[in-house]
């Protein structure tokens, strides 16, 4: 079992890579057979389709969001003691990669960017996860935070938009910039910090 769960991931991490670099249109299953070393029979044992094997990627994307979310209730008690930027900041610290993941982390944000232009499932999930659900998120947080008294009322809907927008812009350059991964995440934090502290100063009580 454990040996079907690794060449599983294999299969995955190879798509990851030929989808960001090919496309999902142009890869093949034949072509990813080829780099995990198995014929074709062999790799629809654990994917019937390349339309499978997407959706394990999607699914594997699906969890960045989910997982590594901090709780709405953290944030508001570590907000007792700390600034506001550094609170907003650790809402999109966690997703960054950390170095032994970082080429991988490149490849599938890679890979979902291409995808959600070829493929309808691809769009849907980023929309749903990459989009709207990480920016009801930052509402949650918002409100959470205003009726805690830490920030003035303000339009959530529209701060949180703004908000998420900005963040997934830095995460995606950071990732696509070709920079080693210590460069990459100084630059990912200090767009973000940028943002949280201006952030701080219209949001003050």
């Amino acid at each position: 079992m454990a040996y079907h769960s690794s060449r599983k991931q294999k299969i995955i991490d190879v798509a990851i890579s030929l989808f960001a670099s090919e496309g999902y249109n142009k890869c093949t299953v034949r072509g990813i057979a080829e780099r995990v070393g198995l014929t074709n029979p062999a790799l629809f044992y654990y994917f019937k389709t390349k339309e499978d094997i997407l959706l394990a990627l999607l699914e594997e994307y699906k969890g960045l969001f989910e997982s590594e979310r901090v709780p709405v209730e953290e944030l508001v008690a570590y907000a007792e003691h700390e600034p506001l930027s550094d609170v907003f900041f650790r809402v999109f610290h966690p997703l960054a990669p950390d170095g032994a993941d970082y080429e991988r982390s490149v490849n599938l944000f890679k890979a979902v960017e291409s995808l959600k232009h070829e493929h309808a499932d691809a769009k849907r999930i980023y929309t749903e996860y990459s989009i709207e659900d990480s920016r009801k998120y930052i509402e949650s947080i918002l409100i959470a935070l205003i009726e805690a008294g830490k920030i003035k009322p303000i339009d959530t809907y529209w701060a949180s938009y703004y908000f998420h927008s900005f963040a997934l812009r830095v995460y995606g350059d950071v990732l696509l910039s070709g920079l080693n991964y210590e460069q990459s995440m100084g630059k990912f934090e200090s767009g973000i910090r940028l943002f949280c502290g201006f952030f701080e100063q219209l949001s003050k009580p």
